[in-house]
């Protein structure tokens, strides 16, 4: 089965979902899968052969008990044909990392703006100020 197949069934990447957080029992995923899906035990059973048969999970018994984890790859491989297509919306995201920083620059550009006008209209104590500071600076660099 192709992993697209596998990572279609909506069952499946929830259950896929659930051991991303770590290595989980059968009857734990079962309880989850069971209340969001409505799926019986034997059914969910089928789900996580599926997922084990195909690789993409793995299961070690301790006991009674089994515990199911993802196995990352068959995900790398999904993850190596995405790459074609990503370059496609890395474009995308830099051009709008673009426009983001041009905003961010006319924002800026227009409060400095504003922020010069209210020094010119400031108090008389202020242009002293301003006026001593340029003197002061004219000295060190002149």
């Amino acid at each position: 089965m192709h992993a697209f197949d596998i990572l279609g069934d909506p069952v499946r990447r929830r259950i896929l979902e659930l051991l991303a957080d770590g290595e989980q029992t059968s009857g734990a995923v079962t309880e989850v899968i069971r209340a969001e899906f409505g799926l019986s035990q034997p059914g969910v059973s089928q789900h996580l052969r599926v997922l084990r048969e195909s690789g993409f999970a793995s299961v070690r018994a301790v006991g009674a008990r089994r515990f199911y984890a993802v196995e990352p790859a068959p995900l790398s491989e999904v993850d190596a044909w995405l790459d074609r297509f990503r370059r496609l919306w890395e474009q995308r995201l830099d051009a709008l990392e673009t426009e983001l920083a041009r905003g961010r620059r006319a924002a800026r550009n227009s409060a400095g703006g504003q922020t010069s006008r209210r020094a010119e209209s400031g108090t008389g104590a202020d242009r002293a100020n301003s006026a001593a500071r340029g003197t002061e600076h004219e000295r060190r660099t002149g």
